[in-house]
């Protein structure tokens, strides 16, 4: 009996042990693995739930990868924005405390 082959498509430097990352660890997030491992998920169940052929140009294949990519996107615009709105907050702080400070030195 032979073991089950691996898609060729689930060959993601992040959810693979035995490749080197592209990033340091401290990058990467179990969210992210969980969000990228969901990604190829998906996508291998929607080609073969279409029955995309296993090669070549593909209507079908196209669909789902272009899924998969306003996913990526929508992702990424919500990082965004999270990230904005810190880096709002950090400069609000920054900018009370050096008033505080200089309402402070003025009284001294």
């Amino acid at each position: 009996m032979s073991e089950p082959q691996k898609s060729k498509y689930n060959k993601s430097p992040r959810l693979r042990e035995d490749t080197p990352r592209a990033t340091p660890d401290i990058l990467v997030c179990e969210r992210e693995e969980r969000f990228f491992k969901s990604l190829y998920e998906f996508i291998e169940h929607e080609k073969q739930f279409l029955q995309c052929p296993a090669e070549g140009a593909d209507e079908l294949r196209y669909s789902i990868y272009r899924s998969v990519f306003n996913k990526v996107m929508c992702d990424a615009h919500a990082c965004c924005r999270i990230i904005k709105t810190e880096y709002d907050d950090a400069g609000s702080e920054l900018k009370r405390r050096e008033d505080s400070t200089a309402r402070l030195t003025q009284r001294l």
